[in-house]
């Protein structure tokens, strides 16, 4: 396997903008790209499938919504309002011998808050996630005493816990995109959820690419690799991701192919002959050949680096067909393939002791959210009973007479989506969890829980020719459906 030093920087070395470039320029080519509800690929993956759609998320990218700037920014003003409480209280304290109690630190934001909150709400739609962080640094790099995820995307102490709590599974890997594209070629997940661009790379032509919308979070950018490939092909896509590592701007490598009506005709033929090339005299050569004539160096910080290039060759599931595979890429992808194996063997254990200490797990996540992010009892409760509900919904292990009521045609909820109310005392394991709330009477307290509502019908035990169809998701329309069918046969009965 390749030196971890030698598999592309993480997301800190990234450069935002360049990325963003990259996904608007595909975007483009492929016609790809357009919003979809997350509700709607699950929907139609539970009725196609019955099952949870699967889902490799890449930690490494993941859009929190906030900067770590601007969160340090929210936390510094949020200890000068905490020392301006303390003063306040210690004056009322001199002048009216009256004590109002402080807490001892101020609760600071936390942008991971995104991750729980996000999470809770995608499993209750009926998605399985299976996340991918990246590996730590070597503590001779970071000292006895040092944090050895220093530089990784956000605070992993507290993935660890969120996902733990979760019973989400997770591991860690030296270029998590390239994790992540394995395991949806080795079948263990059906689409991988990343914001990084090199997964165009690494992916197969049949893979299902998932990043997110800008503007909204119930709605995902998805990428039909099948369909992107017939615009922009493999050896394509290595050229213009070569360009861009080396420091070119999207808007000069448009600008050389629109320019230039030779450039376009023979574009193929040279983002072939750099995936032919074999060493880094042979990578200069075919810039100099091919590139140099077509770009000044000014536009172009770097020369290309066959090093980054050979990753791609290694370890990319594109690669396995059309160029000669090196022994180091066959060693990876069987390594690889047992990993996989070994992940899918333990998916049933690892469900199961979730399950043997659900109520306990339930409990640590409650107090680890209040506790860190401030969450409130009545948010955490309907989050967290929209997973319970999802789960066991999927599992086909719950009791229908357990749903008071669902409620449709909510505005501005998806239509694929059902609001469900439930008594808290209704469901024991948040019931218990009174104890541990706030001193409020939860007794009657009805919870607003968001599922899918194919789960709902599953649970019904409707047969295949009442399953609904792609394009009508729609409750109303089912049952209209089955009244007709009933109408039809008792007139054959007569």
């Amino acid at each position: 396997m390749a030196p971890v030093a030698r598999l592309p920087k993480s997301w800190s070395a990234r450069d935002p903008k360049s990325e963003a470039d990259l996904w608007n320029l595909f975007d483009q080519k492929s016609k790809q790209g357009n919003p979809t509800s997350l509700a709607h690929l699950s929907t139609i993956h539970f009725q196609t499938h019955h099952r949870p759609l699967r889902i490799a998320l890449d930690q490494d990218s993941w859009n929190y919504g906030l900067t770590r700037q601007q969160e340090r920014q929210i936390q510094k003003s949020q200890r000068k309002a905490f020392k301006k409480q303390i003063q306040k209280s210690q004056s009322q304290i001199w002048f009216t011998q009256k004590y109002t109690p402080v807490p001892k630190r101020p609760h600071l934001f936390h942008r991971e808050i995104n991750v729980l909150t996000r999470l809770m709400g995608y499993i209750a739609l009926g998605v399985e996630f299976y996340v991918i962080l990246p590996s730590p640094l070597d503590r001779e790099d970071v000292g006895d005493l040092g944090d050895r995820y220093k530089h990784a995307n956000g605070k992993i102490h507290m993935w660890f816990r969120i996902l733990g709590d979760l019973g989400v599974r997770f591991h860690a890997a030296a270029n998590p995109v390239v994790e992540c594209v394995h395991m949806m070629e080795e079948g263990v997940v059906d689409a991988v959820w990343t914001n990084n661009p090199d997964v165009l790379v690494y992916c197969g032509d049949k893979a299902a690419i998932i990043r997110d919308f800008e503007e909204s979070e119930e709605e995902v950018r998805v990428y039909r690799m099948e369909q992107l490939r017939r615009e922009v092909s493999w050896t394509e896509t290595v050229f213009i991701h070569t360009l861009v590592r080396s420091g070119c701007r999207i808007a000069d490598i448009q600008g050389m192919i629109n320019t230039n009506n030779l450039l376009h005709d023979t574009l193929p033929q040279i983002a072939i002959n750099i995936c032919n090339c074999s060493s880094q005299k042979e990578v200069d050569d075919w810039f100099q050949r091919d590139i140099s004539p077509y770009i000044t160096d000014s536009n172009i910080s770097r020369k290309p680096n066959y090093n980054t290039l050979e990753d791609c060759f290694n370890y990319s599931v594109a690669n396995s067909n059309l160029f000669t595979t090196s022994k180091e890429a066959r060693l990876f992808r069987e390594r690889s393939h047992a990993r996989m194996q070994e992940i899918n063997e333990t998916r049933a254990d690892a469900l199961d002791f979730y399950n043997s200490n659900l109520a306990d797990r339930v409990r640590r996540l409650w107090e680890y959210s209040r506790d860190t992010f401030s969450i409130k009892a009545i948010q955490f409760l309907n989050l967290m009973g929209g997973v319970l509900l999802a789960r066991r919904l999927s599992c086909g292990n719950f009791n229908p007479t357990l749903v008071s009521s669902v409620e449709e045609g909510v505005a501005g909820v998806d239509h694929r989506v059902a609001r469900v109310t439930i008594k808290i005392e209704r469901e024991p394991i948040l019931w218990n969890l009174r104890l541990k709330m706030p001193a409020e009477n939860l007794a009657g307290l009805v919870l607003n829980l968001v599922v899918l509502k194919t789960l709902l019908w599953e649970v019904e035990n409707c047969n295949a020719e009442d399953t609904p169809s792609k394009e009508d998701t729609s409750h109303h329309n089912v049952k209209l459906k089955r009244k007709k069918r009933t109408r039809a046969r008792n007139k054959k009965t007569k």
